[in-house]
């Protein structure tokens, strides 16, 4: 499969999207929207949240097959040590739990 080729064919896709979303609540270039009809906002919300969804599939179709380096560890910093799991903290509570 030609991969992207698909990947430009979706992002075309979904930019029409967005841009039917931004004509359906009426924002211009600058512009700003003071308040949404609640019909509006429902009809905006019920194709926001597939496009989502699709854009995030997107990304992970874009990302296949990248490579990437690990991070080099780094050197823990002194004094600062990891507790295992189940053990007390000697530390007291950061806020007072009982009257003086």
């Amino acid at each position: 499969m030609d991969w992207t080729r698909a990947i430009e064919i979706n992002r075309v896709a979904l930019a029409e999207v967005v841009a039917g979303l931004f004509a359906m609540v009426g924002l211009t270039t600058g512009g700003r929207v003071e308040r949404l009809p609640q019909a509006v906002r429902a009809m905006v919300l019920a194709l926001l949240r597939p496009a989502e969804s699709a854009v995030r599939r997107l990304i992970v179709i874009a990302a296949h097959g990248l490579v990437v380096k690990p991070l080099v560890p780094r050197p823990m910093p002194a004094g600062v040590s990891i507790q295992a799991k189940g053990t007390e903290s000697v530390r007291p509570p950061a806020f007072q739990l009982w009257d003086p």
